[in-house]
């Protein structure tokens, strides 16, 4: 909203250690917050990181409890859950100490997500958009140098997904790289937030 001087009133949508999957069930329960009912919708967007794909597959901690997602001969089901969150996340949540205990201590086999997987979960986000707001989505890809989530990228776009690579808005980005991301969670500090707040008003001017 700041970058584009008010002309354009931006609402953030997410919610903490929530995936893709999540916003897919509340948009086809029709459960979306109220401030969409208050103005024209005009964009959307989408930030996919590392940990999207995680807990897609149910690789990470917040994944338990949340709707699972299949494909199956090319159609997205939804498959009931993954499992309900342990005694030790029920104790202290999703906190940045309790994250880096479960991945030093109590690591799992991370479950690399198939792209075109994971493309059909977002496009299903797209379908979402289009049909109750007639948005396009655009899915902002964290990159960083990262084969794997190129590969996702390539899949939303073969989806009919409008792709932003992150490493075109913030200079220099490299994977691993702690100059745009908090260090524990790894997601975007202040400083990438408002780059790449400039970078998309600048595309919305264009």
């Amino acid at each position: 909203s700041a970058a584009m001087k008010g002309t354009v009133i931006a609402h953030n949508f997410g919610v903490p250690n929530w995936g893709a999957q999540q916003t897919l069930r509340v948009l086809e329960l029709g459960r979306e917050k109220p401030e969409l009912l208050f103005g024209r919708v005009t964009k959307a967007f989408f930030l996919v990181t590392q940990r999207q794909l995680g807990r897609f597959t149910g690789s990470l901690p917040e994944s338990e409890g949340s709707p699972r997602y299949e494909v199956h001969d090319g159609k997205l089901t939804l498959n009931g859950r993954f499992p309900r969150p342990g005694r030790l996340t029920r104790l202290c949540g999703y906190s940045s100490a309790c994250s880096w205990f479960r991945r030093h201590f109590l690591r799992e086999a991370y479950k690399h997500p198939k792209p075109e997987e994971f493309a059909a979960l977002v496009a299903g986000i797209q379908e979402q958009l289009r049909g109750r707001y007639r948005v396009r989505l655009t899915a902002i890809c964290w990159d960083a140098g990262d084969p794997e989530m190129d590969a996702v990228a390539k899949a939303l776009s073969t989806a009919g997904i409008d792709v932003i690579l992150v490493h075109n808005a913030l200079p220099g980005l490299r994977k691993g790289d702690d100059e745009w991301v908090f260090p524990v969670q790894r997601h975007p500090n202040a400083r990438a937030a408002e780059t790449l707040a400039k970078y998309l008003a600048d595309r919305l001017r264009g």
